[in-house]
C-alpha cells in the first residue's frame, strides 16, 4: 500500500481520506509515500516529517519514471 499525497495536500490511504492525526503506521514499519507530481517539495518534506514523529520507521518515496 501507498500513502497518496496529493497537491491540494489531502492524504488517501487504501482509497480513503486520512490525515496525520488518524493515520496508523503499517506493522511492518516501512511506508511508501506517493507525492503528486504537483505537490510542493516543502510540503513533502513537511509530511514525511510528521510522520517520523509519529512513529514511521522507513519511508520510501515512490516516483514516476521519465519517458
Amino acid at each position: 500500500e501507498t500513502l497518496a499525497l496529493h497537491p491540494d495536500g489531502r492524504m488517501t490511504w487504501a482509497g480513503k481520506d486520512v490525515t496525520l492525526d488518524s493515520f496508523s503506521v503499517p506493522d511492518d514499519g516501512e511506508l511508501r509515500l506517493l507525492p503528486d507530481r504537483d505537490l510542493p517539495a516543502a510540503k513533502l518534506i513537511e509530511i514525511a516529517s510528521e510522520l517520523q514523529a509519529n512513529g514511521t520507521g522507513d519511508s520510501l518515496v515512490v516516483t514516476e519514471r521519465g519517458q
